[in-house]
Order: C-alpha cells, then structure tokens, then sequence
C-alpha cells in the first residue's frame, strides 16, 4: 500500500508502530499507516477497543531495527 510509512533510515516500508492503552495498561503493536495529513493511524485496543494513538515507530527490517517518535501533531 502507498499509505505505509516509511523509515527514515533504511527507507523501507517496513514499519510498525507501537501503542499504548492508558485504560487498560496494554502494550501492542501493527503496522504503519499514514493518514492524508501526514500523522500516524490511530488503532482500537485490542482490549478495551478505546482509541489510541502511536507512541513509537519501528523498522521491522533485521538489518535496521531504527526507533523513532510518531510525527508531530499540528
């Protein structure tokens, strides 16, 4: 899909995205996606199905493995 987010390192679309629940404590992650804007996808819990936002970006390539922070809100 074009909508996936690159990594800023290996400039490949292996990316995943790290969220977090503050309702219910849980921690998961799915891959990157970009909304028009520019801003990381927010996902459902898998719990609680509340909506929350990215806290972290991944690369899933082995050879990479970059961290780095979700895009800034406007």
């Amino acid at each position: 899909m074009s909508n996936r987010c690159r990594c800023p390192s290996c400039n490949r679309k292996e990316t995943l995205a790290g969220y977090f629940c503050e309702k219910c404590n849980y921690n998961w992650e799915e891959e990157a996606y970009l909304e028009p804007d520019g801003r990381v996808s927010s996902a459902s819990c898998p719990r609680c199905l509340k909506a929350c936002r990215a806290e972290t970006l991944r690369c899933a390539n082995p050879a990479c493995m970059a961290v780095w922070p979700p895009p800034e809100e406007v």
